[in-house]
């Protein structure tokens, strides 16, 4: 058994206290939560602010599974003092029944060791799209299976917006796959894995089981064709940061999923910061600059551009940038995207990731072009010997979510860049999550993996 200060967690860090901004609740199968209504049976995985748990409804006939995502004590406390809204967010989409995003059954808060704890009851999902990234030899997505996930990901965020609601956190770990919550489904796989229990912990006077993370198999593989693809169902989760006004962008998304990098990694050292460097690679990997209009919105611009360069959009750190065109690290980074889908796939980028939301075209008027060539969900070059036309429009699937909504890639592609120019330069552009933010040195080549240092 470990005791505080010797024990050194797998996973989240059990023993962080709120106010190092943690507080997890030390979970333990066979505890039973919400007045007597659910028993938790094992854990899903953990997040910088959460951890999900598999629950079974114990009044529920037939019998039926569940989610419950516990908070840590710091993010209840950031609730309750009105920093985050996930709770009213997923309150406000309670009563109407949308297909690609998380269904609130149930809520309420428990104690533990390191305070009070929010508990939503939620439908229960598999692992995410990052996970099955993650889980493919090249750490890419086919085009078809990115083309399927971006496609369900806009119908969530079309039933978002109807509701004034922005998510601005839009990635490939907050998209998770739809699995059934039947007992038919569920009781195979709880009798073929046992619980992952990785010793325990001592906690005020009580002892704790070390779990690890045992996310429920999911039915889709990385080298599902495009028929299979179809049938993928996502749900898109985590409104914690959501908003009201604003707008979402989800091209970063598409490029990570496509070629298994970060759009943007920013650095910083000495000389200039990780949000010098931040700004400088957006202009450098859109080819986007920061007009003169939009800096004098900016209350922060003088934070980040010279007085005598202000106008010109200058950063007044890194006054020197190389312009790196998106073709090219798609071309270098992407396996699986054919040759003809390379400027599609660019423009579809470059249209949606415009620096001042202002100058976002409508896809109605301003960009058909751009997003009509990205075409349907389509057999991708084959990977398993079959001789096919690439994209040809003659295997388009003419049902898929793209078809149905073909003018939201632009439309609602303006969505995570909400936070991030925000806190910058303190204007709400929405750039929120278009790239971990790292402390390391600057470079002149933008490409992710080969950096060479100024």
């Amino acid at each position: 058994m470990c005791s505080a200060g010797t024990t050194t967690f797998p996973e989240e860090p059990l023993l962080k206290i709120l106010e190092q901004g943690a507080g997890f609740f030390p979970a333990r199968p066979g505890l039973v939560l919400g007045d007597g209504k659910y028993r938790i049976l094992r854990k899903l995985g953990w997040g910088q602010h959460s951890s999900p748990w598999l629950v079974d409804g114990l009044r529920f006939t037939p019998k039926r599974y569940f989610t419950v995502k516990i908070l840590t004590a710091k993010a209840t406390h950031s609730h309750h003092a009105g920093d985050t809204h996930e709770l009213e967010l997923l309150r406000s989409i309670k009563d109407v029944r949308f297909s690609r995003l998380p269904h609130l059954h149930d809520d309420f808060e428990l104690s533990g060791p390191h305070g009070r704890h929010l508990c939503f009851v939620m439908d229960l999902l598999s692992t995410s799209a990052q996970a099955l990234r993650m889980s493919t030899p090249t750490q890419t997505l086919a085009v078809h299976s990115v083309k399927t996930i971006i496609a369900l990901l806009l119908e969530g965020l079309t039933e978002l917006h109807d509701l004034g609601i922005v998510h601005t956190d839009t990635k490939a770990d907050n998209i998770l796959f739809e699995v059934g919550a039947e007992e038919v489904i569920i009781a195979p796989i709880l009798a073929s894995e046992p619980l992952a229990i990785e010793g325990s912990f001592e906690l005020e006077g009580q002892s704790y089981p070390i779990l690890r993370s045992q996310p429920i198999t999911p039915r889709v593989r990385w080298d599902d064709d495009w028929l299979r693809a179809e049938d993928w169902s996502i749900s898109l989760i985590d409104l914690g940061y959501g908003l009201r006004p604003g707008k979402d962008l989800l091209p970063i998304t598409t490029f990570e999923l496509l070629t298994g990098v970060s759009l943007f990694a920013p650095e910083g050292n000495s000389d200039w910061s990780y949000e010098d460097d931040h700004l400088a690679k957006m202009h450098e990997l859109t080819g986007d600059s920061f007009s003169t209009s939009f800096l004098e919105r900016a209350t922060r611009s003088k934070d980040y551009f010279t007085a005598r360069r202000c106008v010109q959009g200058t950063l007044a750190r890194i006054p020197n940038l190389t312009p790196t065109p998106i073709e090219s690290i798609l071309q270098q980074y992407s396996a699986l995207l054919l040759e003809e889908d390379l400027k599609p796939a660019a423009d579809f980028i470059r249209a949606c990731t415009r620096i001042d939301p202002e100058e976002r075209p409508p896809a109605e008027t301003q960009v058909p072009g751009a997003i009509t060539r990205m075409r349907p969900i389509v057999l991708p070059r084959p990977f398993h010997g079959s001789e096919t036309d690439g994209f040809a429009s003659k295997h388009a699937i003419t049902s898929s979510a793209y078809c149905t909504y073909p003018n939201l890639w632009v439309r609602l592609l303006p969505q995570i860049i909400v936070r991030m120019c925000h806190n910058l330069i303190g204007i709400n552009t929405g750039y929120s999550v278009i790239g971990s933010i790292l402390k390391h040195k600057r470079t002149n080549i933008v490409l992710p993996g080969e950096r060479t240092v100024v």
